[in-house]
């Protein structure tokens, strides 16, 4: 509402090309999508499962289903089948929402839709390559100021799940609160500003999902990338005026690879090359510093308590030697 016209999300692999979505326009077609939840009759507190790769669609179900006050389950798109069957049960969905090519290329995932345990509905054309939304929840407004319903921070917002190292994966109840105070946190740690950009190359499920909501926070733009191709990447920080990202210490790595013989990097607008998900060599560092300047951020935690039970600013790299 305060910024309408502003871009909030810009899809690089949409079919057709770019797609930008304004504010406005992002709010309108989330409602819209709440609103057919709804009609399926989904109820607050309904679990809505996502098998959804980076992408536009990903970020207006996310928004749509906490519109509509339900629960999102985002599931990892490189899961096992076996994995998937688990997260939809263990979590007691009431829908699965898909990506056609990951529906359909994993078929006891429809037969649970078939039997009855859940309803689903596959976004995207069937066709490889092609993706239209308008498919599914595009067809009717809702009425008047109807979204966002009415929450409590103690409210269930999601239901995020572990990598299962012990066993089946678990479900960690994640309410409205912890997002939120991992928003205004990340808007701290990494000096989030207006004009921020936020790069997506790591998978929405996981940590770069966490990045969405600052982003907005601060009206600025969620750029949505399908894969993590380093060459790409390097173009995009300069030609899109990226000012924030998230990524695991391999994919800094990968990127410093491929710029081995490129000039410095320290005059583009990154602010915030965010990192965690596993160690980090002090080389790594020191390379990242003298390629990208001054711009590390650095937490640990777990999916429980989301991103930030420690954390390593700007300063505190500055002493690794």
């Amino acid at each position: 509402r305060g910024h309408p016209g502003m871009i909030a999300s810009t899809d690089l692999d949409a079919p057709g090309g770019r797609r930008d979505l304004r504010y406005d326009e992002l709010w309108r077609r989330a409602c819209a999508l709440a609103w057919a939840m709804e009609a399926l009759g989904l109820r607050k507190g309904d679990r809505v499962a996502m098998l959804m790769g980076n992408s536009w669609e990903y970020v207006q179900t996310f928004l749509a289903i906490s519109a509509a006050g339900l629960v999102a389950v985002p599931m990892n798109v490189r899961l096992l089948e076996d994995e998937l069957l688990h997260i939809v049960r263990d979590s007691g969905a009431r829908l699965l929402v898909a990506h056609h090519a990951l529906m359909h290329s994993r078929p006891r995932l429809r037969g649970v839709a078939e039997l009855g345990e859940v309803i689903a509905r596959p976004v995207g054309a069937p066709q490889p390559g092609q993706r239209d939304f308008d498919a599914f929840g595009q067809s009717a407004e809702p009425p008047g100021d109807r979204y966002p319903a009415a929450a409590d921070g103690a409210d269930l917002a999601s239901i995020n799940y572990t990598s299962g190292t012990t066993g089946l994966p678990k479900g960690a109840m994640l309410p409205h609160r912890a997002w939120k105070a991992v928003s205004e946190y990340t808007c701290e740690l990494l000096s989030f500003a207006a004009d921020e950009v936020t790069i997506h190359t790591a998978a929405l499920t996981h940590g770069s999902g966490f990045l969405l909501l600052p982003t907005m926070e601060v009206a600025g733009r969620a750029l949505i990338c399908a894969k993590f191709d380093p060459p790409a990447v390097l173009d995009l920080l300069r030609d899109e005026r990226v000012t924030s990202g998230f990524m695991v210490p391999s994919m800094i790595q990968m990127l410093l690879e491929a710029h081995r013989s490129g000039p410095t990097l320290k005059g583009l607008p990154l602010r915030a090359l965010y990192y965690e998900g596993s160690p980090i060599d002090p080389a790594t560092v020191r390379g990242a510093m003298r390629t990208f300047g001054d711009v590390l951020g650095h937490s640990f935690a777990q999916t429980e308590i989301p991103m930030f039970l420690t954390s390593m600013n700007r300063e505190e790299h500055r002493s690794i030697d």
